[in-house]
């Protein structure tokens, strides 16, 4: 796989882009279901920021040695 430089400020432009879309109260009016999978989604997003925010985290995982 090809290796792409992202700074920290791409990362949090597209994290926020996606929380914006994904966030649980934008789909409030949804059925439960629906609820439910924008919460997991949004929860995912998350566990992903988390990760590629942190240089260690993101350097574990791009080796595999790091999965949630």
């Amino acid at each position: 796989p090809l290796a792409v430089a992202v700074s920290s400020d791409d990362i949090k432009a597209a994290f926020k882009t996606q929380a914006l879309q994904l966030h649980p109260d934008r789909h409030v009016n949804a059925d439960e279901e629906g609820q439910r999978v924008a919460h997991i989604k949004f929860q995912k997003l998350q566990i992903a920021y988390d990760v590629l925010r942190d240089a260690e985290k993101r350097l574990a995982y791009d080796r595999g040695q790091l999965v949630q």
